[in-house]
């Protein structure tokens, strides 16, 4: 279970898109995230179901990462 405190001014190290995005604004039903009948490939992802993903997801990552540092400039991320 997650719970969430209000953002302090050192968590926001003076970024407006910290201060924007910082806290989730919308809860999302389990109902929209739990498998219907037919959807059997639609389900959470568990805590013993990450090992595999590991690998993959830190190379797409790092791929993300190369073009988004391309695409916008420094100070986009120097504000992040």
């Amino acid at each position: 279970r997650f719970t969430f405190r209000a953002p302090t001014p050192a968590d926001l190290r003076g970024s407006q898109a910290r201060a924007q995005h910082l806290l989730p604004r919308w809860e999302v039903p389990p109902p929209h995230y739990s498998a219907q009948p037919g959807e059997e490939d639609r389900r959470v992802i568990r805590a013993e179901d990450v090992r595999g993903l590991r690998a993959g997801q830190a190379e797409s990552a790092r791929g993300h990462w190369k073009v988004m540092r391309s695409v916008l400039p420094d100070e986009a991320w120097e504000n992040w």
